[in-house]
C-alpha cells in the first residue's frame, strides 16, 4: 500500500492560502461578529446552549447563534435553559453522531 505524502508547503505560499487571507492576523481570527448564544460541536452530555452574556466571539470549534431581532431575553433563557433536560439528552443521542469515547458531535 502505498504510502500518503505529507502536504508541506513555504510560509510565502502558506499566507497566499484564501484561508489566511480572510484574517489580517491568520492566527487570531476576529470576525466582530457578537453572536447571541454558543453550542459546542462536540460533548460528552446532551447539548448546552450558553448565552454570550460577556458579548465575545469564539473560534469556529463552536457553533455561534444569532438570534432574530425581535428575541426576548427571557426567551433566549428559557431555550437555554431547555437544553438541560432529559428530554434534550435523548433526542441528541438519537439525531447526532456518537464516537466511540461517548461524544457526541452536534451540527
Amino acid at each position: 500500500m502505498a504510502q500518503k505524502k505529507a502536504l508541506t508547503f513555504s510560509e510565502e505560499k502558506g499566507f497566499k492560502i484564501i484561508t489566511y487571507e480572510k484574517w489580517s492576523i491568520w492566527h487570531t481570527p476576529d470576525d466582530k461578529l457578537l453572536p447571541h448564544t454558543f453550542l459546542s460541536y462536540i460533548a460528552d452530555q446532551g447539548p448546552r446552549l450558553v448565552i454570550n452574556s460577556v458579548r465575545t466571539t469564539s473560534a469556529d470549534s463552536i457553533q455561534r447563534i444569532y438570534n432574530k431581532p425581535k428575541t426576548r431575553k427571557t426567551d433566549e433563557k428559557l431555550l437555554a435553559a431547555s437544553t438541560l433536560t432529559a428530554f434534550s439528552e435523548l433526542s441528541a443521542e438519537i439525531i447526532v453522531r456518537s464516537y466511540r469515547s461517548g461524544a457526541l458531535k452536534y451540527g
